[in-house]
C-alpha cells in the first residue's frame, strides 16, 4: 500500500483553525491593550479631579491657585522645592485701616526652616480676583518690581509699582517657584503682611499655617 497524504480537505480546516486561533490572540491583546491605556487616562482624569476637589477651587494656566488658605506650598512634601502661594483677601487684614487702592509691598515671614533666598523676580507671578468668583481675572506681575529675602532666607519680600487698582474683597494671589520646605512635617505658623498706598495704615498683617506633610 503507497503513502497516504493529508486529505486536502482537512488541510483546508486546519489551516482554517490555527488562522481564527491566531487571530483570536492578536484580538484579545489588541482589546487588552486598549483597556489597559482607557485605565490609564481614567487614572489621569481621577488625579486631576482630586487635584481640583476640595480648597482648590480654580487652577491658573501659569501655575498659580485660588485656595482657601492664606498660604500654602504646592507640594507639602517636607524638605521640597516647590511654588508656595498666598491668597489674601481684601479687607480681612487686622489694622484699622485697609491696604488702600493698591498694593506696593508684600512679606511672608516663615517659622521654622523654609528658605525662600532662592526666589527671585522672574519667579513671582501676582493676580487678582476682582469679584470673588473663584477665577483669576487679572495678571497683574508686570507690578512686580523687586524680590528679596532675610532672615536667613525665613522672609521673602516682594515690592510692586502699585499700577493696578485694589477694592475691598478682591483676593491677591501670589505666588513664587523656588521656595523650599522645611525639612520636617508640621503646621508652621507664617505672618503675611501688605502695604499699599492707604496713607494712615501701616503693614496688614494675616498669620496662618504653612501645612507640610
Amino acid at each position: 500500500m503507497g503513502d497516504r497524504g493529508v486529505s486536502p480537505v482537512i488541510g483546508v480546516v486546519l489551516m482554517v483553525v490555527v488562522t481564527i486561533l491566531l487571530a483570536s490572540v492578536f484580538a484579545t491583546n489588541f482589546i487588552s491593550l486598549t483597556d489597559g491605556e482607557r485605565q490609564d487616562a481614567k487614572e489621569a482624569v481621577g488625579q486631576v479631579e482630586e487635584e481640583l476637589s476640595g480648597d482648590d477651587r480654580v487652577v491658573d494656566p501659569e501655575g498659580a491657585r485660588l485656595r482657601g488658605e492664606l498660604v500654602f506650598a504646592h507640594d507639602e512634601t517636607p524638605g521640597a522645592t516647590t511654588t508656595h502661594e498666598v491668597n489674601w483677601d481684601v479687607g480681612t487684614g487686622d489694622g484699622t485701616a485697609e491696604i488702600g487702592n493698591s498694593l506696593n509691598k508684600l512679606n511672608v515671614i516663615y517659622s521654622g526652616s523654609a528658605d525662600v533666598s532662592g526666589v527671585s523676580a522672574s519667579d513671582v507671578l501676582v493676580y487678582l480676583n476682582k469679584d470673588d468668583d473663584a477665577t483669576i481675572e487679572v495678571n497683574a506681575t508686570d507690578d512686580v518690581s523687586g524680590v528679596s529675602s532675610s532672615g536667613g532666607g525665613t522672609k521673602i519680600t516682594i515690592t510692586l509699582t502699585g499700577n493696578y487698582d485694589i477694592e475691598e474683597r478682591d483676593t491677591i494671589v501670589v505666588a513664587y517657584s523656588n521656595a523650599q520646605n522645611p525639612g520636617s512635617s508640621g503646621n508652621y505658623n507664617t505672618k503675611v503682611t501688605i502695604n499699599g498706598d492707604a496713607p494712615d495704615a501701616g503693614d496688614e498683617t494675616q498669620t496662618g499655617p504653612l501645612d507640610i506633610d
